[in-house]
């Protein structure tokens, strides 16, 4: 990973805890000064302030630290719009322990098939 590691955990219920998150960021090399969060809000939602604080902390050259893909976006248009946006900025993202140096085709592959994964499941919980 590059030297500078900004950090992302999120939750999505207040019943939920972040604290296995921020140390698998923390065991990846991510300062904890560096971890931005967001509880009780859904990854569908794609106005988190956390989110929006750790975007907007990562520079060029850095890298973007998620301990998971649906921790960062539920859905493949948001996930792809992240991914689009960090890699204009010339910031690589890190999936767990996998970098993906400018976000690349190799990358989105991922992404979508993850999300569609998640798509489904989500479609499969709203008919229970």
């Amino acid at each position: 990973m590059t030297d500078t590691l900004i950090g992302y955990a999120r939750c999505s219920t207040d019943k939920q805890d972040l604290t296995a998150q921020r140390r698998a960021l923390i065991e990846l090399g991510v300062p904890e000064d560096r971890i931005y969060t967001d509880h009780g809000l859904t990854g569908r939602n794609r106005d988190r302030p956390g989110l929006a604080q750790a975007l907007a902390a990562v520079r060029a050259g850095e890298t973007l630290v998620v301990p998971k893909l649906d921790r960062l976006a539920r859905s493949v248009p948001d996930a792809r719009a992240i991914a689009d946006d960090l890699e204009k900025r010339g910031v690589s993202l890190a999936l767990g322990k996998q970098v993906y140096g400018l976000v690349t085709v190799l990358c989105r592959s991922p992404i979508s098939l993850c999300h569609l994964g998640f798509e489904c499941e989500r479609a499969d919980a709203a008919q229970i």
